[in-house]
């Protein structure tokens, strides 16, 4: 029998799912928030910038996200026509709901709070973002 510190160490794949998600997600965030923060500096507006920002860190999430994260339980890769076209629905709901969300922070606490209202907004969508890519967008059809 091997000892404790030989055997591997796997996770269940929703904790395996969750823990990548978190990794990338963290990463998608970062970008999304530097990129935002970067476009306003420049003189974007809020309802601009955030969108820019948003799409181009998406791109990267979901390609990190389709071949990695929700991979299929046979190895296979989940990115097609089908959850790339519900990837753009759940972005551009998503993208909708943060924007409104991000430019009414910005008018209710000003522009001096604007970084933390971003971060505290994606943070709370990208659990909604995990539980709609998990049940949704990367679904595995067993045929």
């Amino acid at each position: 029998m091997p000892e404790a510190d030989q055997v591997p160490v796997r996770l269940a794949p929703v904790h395996r799912q969750l823990a990548l998600y978190v990794v990338f997600g963290v990463t998608q965030l970062l970008i999304d928030w530097a990129t935002f923060l970067l476009l306003v500096h420049a003189g974007l507006s809020v309802l601009m910038a955030n969108p820019a920002s948003r799409t181009f860190a998406a791109v990267i999430g979901y390609l990190l996200n389709g071949s990695m994260t929700f991979r299929g339980t046979d190895g296979k890769r989940h990115l097609n026509v089908g959850s790339f076209l519900r990837f753009v629905a759940l972005f551009v709901a998503l993208t909708a709901a943060s924007t409104l969300l991000v430019d009414a922070g910005a008018q209710l606490f000003g522009t001096r709070w604007l970084a933390i209202v971003k971060m505290l907004v994606e943070g709370g969508l990208a659990v909604i973002s995990f539980l709609a890519q998990k049940i949704w967008v990367y679904r595995h059809r067993h045929h």
